[in-house]
């Protein structure tokens, strides 16, 4: 791995290797939902023994927990944060052995980090429980909302089941597909969280809506103390990526699920007041 450094116009300032031998030894690394945080460093995952839901190779519910860690890009400590839950999986064994598929409802956890100072912001999901860390593993704060899950409509069943279906035509026959479907242990309410967004002040965006269904996705917005401020309604099967002073950017799947980039105007409170 390396890091390529551009200046704000795109001029390329150098580029660095990382050093590997070092990097591996604070411990093995998994695979999960890694990333290189604004300050140049690394979150990656560990293992967190005795943190899994349903045993591998048998049929039924599958989740696996880790433990993610950061380690900054001079690899002069590593600092323990919250969990990565890998997205829950139904097995059921088949003749070829075991299959998995994942329900649109199922939980995935999500991970973000921006503001300054800098922090980093875990939801592991269901429920609405947001850790937010700061860069030497101390847990700041956990931001919650009573009654934030909700039970799924009719029509978001129906539409979850479709989406189901659609995505997983390419990998195996359609029986295979509709027996999941069947014997899937299908949750009783959405995730809270469906996604995590820092603004450049430190403001947390929370998505609570679906991207895949089509409604409004809803979007709760708290300050850099976790004071909530409001929430805010984006277009259907959108997906916020990043949050400017006078932006959100994103991704929008339209009815055939073909991703196109978005740019929103936004006009901030204080902007208002000025």
């Amino acid at each position: 791995m390396k890091q390529v450094l551009f200046s704000p116009r795109g001029e390329l300032i150098r580029e660095e290797m990382l050093d590997f031998a070092r990097y591996r030894s604070f411990g093995q690394w998994l695979e999960c939902h890694s990333l290189t945080l604004p300050d140049r460093s690394l979150l990656g995952c560990q293992a967190e023994p005795g943190r899994q839901a349903g045993p591998r190779d048998m049929p039924g519910h599958l989740r696996t927990y880790k433990r993610y860690v950061r380690v900054p890009w001079t690899m002069d400590g590593a600092y323990p944060m919250g969990l990565h839950g890998g997205i829950e999986q139904w097995g059921v064994r088949t003749g070829s052995g075991m299959t998995y598929g994942s329900h649109p409802f199922h939980a995935l956890s999500y991970v973000a980090a921006g503001g300054e100072p800098l922090r980093v912001a875990m939801a592991v999901n269901p429920e609405y429980s947001i850790e937010v860390w700061t860069p030497d593993g101390r847990l700041e704060r956990i931001v919650r909302r009573v009654g934030a899950r909700r039970a799924p409509t009719a029509a978001q069943t129906r539409s979850a089941r479709e989406q189901f279906l659609e995505e997983r035509r390419p990998f195996d026959d359609e029986a295979t597909d509709k027996r999941l479907l069947a014997e899937m242990q299908e949750p009783d309410s959405i995730p809270a969280v469906y996604g995590l967004a820092f603004g450049p002040g430190g403001d947390l965006w929370v998505t609570r809506g679906a991207s895949a269904l089509a409604e409004p996705v809803m979007v709760d917005v708290f300050d850099r103390e976790g004071r909530f401020l409001g929430d805010l309604l984006l277009p259907p099967r959108f997906y916020l990526v990043e949050v400017g002073w006078d932006y959100l950017l994103g991704i929008r799947w339209n009815e055939d699920f073909v991703p196109f980039v978005e740019i929103y105007a936004l006009t901030r409170a204080e902007q208002k007041n000025e």
